[in-house]
């Protein structure tokens, strides 16, 4: 059975909401939603996408239920801060971010 479960995860930016769906010994794709949106734009995609995968659905630093950082990220750190919940999260090789 393939479950949904909502997380935080601490990052440089603060802390980080993100979806963990399907198996966990599927390979992830990551959902990253467009600014200034939240996970909830996939909430018809997640149930798919987990029949046959991991999803990891992230809010960015800022927005949805994350932490709102100190200052205006860069790119980059929008960036280091997925990286870093991939380190943390991910035991397989991402298939594919979106």
């Amino acid at each position: 059975m393939n479950t949904s479960t909502h997380h935080f995860f601490n990052t440089r930016l603060g802390d980080v909401h993100y979806i963990d769906a399907g198996c966990r010994d599927a390979a992830p794709v990551v959902l990253l939603h467009q600014t200034p949106r939240s996970v909830d734009e996939f909430t018809e995609v997640i149930p798919i996408l987990a029949e046959r995968m991991r999803v990891i659905a992230v809010d960015n630093p800022g927005y949805g239920a994350s932490e709102v950082p100190p200052k205006q990220p860069t790119v980059a750190e929008y960036a280091d801060s997925v990286v870093e919940l991939l380190d943390q999260n991910a035991e397989a090789e991402v298939v594919e971010a979106m």
